[in-house]
């Protein structure tokens, strides 16, 4: 029993620790012009993506206010004890609209390199460490 609880810790400690995985990202710019010009509507295009992604997350989020204030009206009307069990309902809705930003804004730097590198440039990747 005592050796599953550790390694049950052990991977546990383990799983966390790659999903904390950190990287830097080191850019070198093309040498000719028109690689620079075309990096540079690769970053126009990023900027674009990020400003969209905010905007759908203020929107996420927004929804799931106006959400949360109708369920607690009902719940309100037909048991105070229902009422109770509906913060963590809310935490999970706020919590969705953060995954679908996350995902978001990684899909549009994932873009962005993959663009840099198709203008001549190159994207070094680096774990921090």
């Amino acid at each position: 029993m005592r050796g599953n609880l550790r390694v049950f810790i052990c991977l546990l400690v383990a799983q966390i620790t790659v999903g904390c995985t950190q990287y830097h990202y080191e850019y070198i710019p093309p040498t000719d012009s028109e690689g620079v010009n075309c990096t540079r509507r690769c970053m126009d295009r990023k900027w674009d993506c990020s400003n969209n992604c905010q905007a759908n997350y203020s929107d996420c989020i927004e929804s799931e206010k106006k959400n949360i204030v109708v369920d607690a009206l009902i719940k309100s009307v037909v048991s105070a004890v229902v009422l109770r069990t509906s913060k963590p309902v809310q935490d999970a809705q706020v919590s969705q609209c953060q995954q679908h930003n996350k995902t978001c804004t990684d899909s549009c730097s994932s873009y962005y390199n993959d663009c840099y590198q198709n203008c001549g440039g190159v994207v070094n990747v680096y774990e921090k460490k």
